[in-house]
């Protein structure tokens, strides 16, 4: 098959990187897989890598409206590779592989990715309107989690038939080089080995809600005074963040190391993962971190209780509760044995969800049931 996968933008971002996974797995499979960057990335964003799935920069200007050279642009790429199937990665990439359609300009199938909650991001009517006017015109949905599935069924009137839950894949590290990734980190952040290393990896964007970390982490300290927090990633609210930690005086516990490439491999050093989101589908750092047994302590919105059994493979808290997030995180800094215990469940409870494997074979499935002929 030919595979159009569109992404956002070509950015270390959790739909982006997962696209880039697949296509990856795809094209080792034998399919001419391209990846398509609608937008042109920040200039000091992080990009996404592979060796097998040819990249493009389609290089829009991200505005709300269908910018006509970017739908030109993306047209042409389109007549280009004449793929069997555009598999749209989020909303604005639906939208503008819907505009391609309604043009006349692609024949194929459509196949959008659902990665969040829908109706957390929709304030205004006329935006309910145009989402269900373009999902209704995707051939078919894959969603990440059962609850966003439900949601988005609901929000846009939208049959479930047509909307398949397939869960973000994993690649499962054998081995886990636990000393050696604390290394790295402590000479990273100049902190002793046996320093508590707290995570947590996401962009610098309002749901992730970095103000209620930083609140967190401000209590976890009163209990554990020579805990660290390191958080990777980057994003409009960045310099913000950076701004609130200094005024706070916690500049030699806190620390910022952007969007990273081998964030993964320093994750297997960390004894938490904390996730104070408002808005989530299925956190792949949450999938990631529980590999490499360690536990997320995360806030109970979207699809996060479908990655987390409470109390066996991590810690669920109300959203916007922190100081239940900074109480949990104490009691298992606290309790090394309850801790390794919950790490090596999430490792299995991971392997047996979450297989990669899995997931590919999903997503290849109904790409081929798109492209196979209707009989009479």
């Amino acid at each position: 098959m030919r595979i159009l996968q569109l992404i956002t933008r070509n950015e270390l971002r959790g739909a982006e990187v997962f696209a880039a996974q697949l296509s990856e797995k795809l094209a080792l499979r034998g399919h001419q897989v391209t990846l398509a960057a609608l937008y042109a990335p920040d200039e000091e964003a992080m990009r996404l890598s592979s060796n097998n799935v040819a990249q493009v920069e389609l290089n829009g200007r991200r505005k709300g409206r269908v910018e006509p050279q970017l739908l030109y642009r993306l047209i042409r790429l389109i007549r280009q590779l004449r793929p069997d199937v555009i598999q749209a990665n989020a909303s604005h990439a639906l939208k503008y592989a819907v505009a391609a359609k309604l043009l006349k300009q692609y024949q194929g199938g459509i196949v959008y990715r659902n990665i969040s909650m829908t109706s957390r991001w929709i304030n205004r009517r006329r935006q309910q309107q145009f989402g269900a006017f373009l999902v209704h015109r995707a051939d078919y949905v894959s969603s990440v989690s059962d609850l966003c599935r439900e949601d988005l069924c609901e929000t846009f009137q939208l049959s479930p038939d047509r909307v398949l839950t397939i869960k973000r894949g994993i690649d499962v590290p054998e081995c886990l080089d636990r000393t050696g990734a604390r290394k790295q980190v402590s000479q990273l952040i100049g902190c002793g080995l046996e320093a508590p290393l707290l995570f947590h990896v996401g962009g610098f964007t309002e749901e992730k809600n970095h103000m209620g970390l930083l609140q967190a982490f401000a209590q976890i300290k009163e209990r554990h005074s020579d805990a660290r927090l390191v958080m990777c990633g980057d994003g409009p609210l960045r310099s913000e963040i950076e701004s609130e930690i200094e005024t706070s005086g916690m500049s030699q516990s806190i620390f910022v190391l952007g969007a990273l490439k081998n964030v993964r491999d320093l994750l297997t050093g960390a004894d938490l993962l904390l996730l104070p989101s408002k808005v989530e589908g299925i956190p792949g750092v949450v999938l990631e971190a529980g590999v490499r047994c360690v536990p997320a302590i995360a806030t109970d919105v979207g699809g996060v209780s479908e990655a987390i059994t409470h109390n066996e493979t991590g810690i669920l808290v109300p959203e916007n509760d922190m100081a239940a997030m900074a109480t949990e995180a104490s009691r298992l800094l606290a309790n090394e044995t309850d801790r390794k215990q919950m790490g090596s469940s999430a490792r299995t409870f991971i392997k047996a969800r979450h297989s990669m494997t899995h997931s590919v074979n999903q997503f290849e499935n109904l790409f081929q049931s798109l492209t196979m002929p209707v009989r009479a």
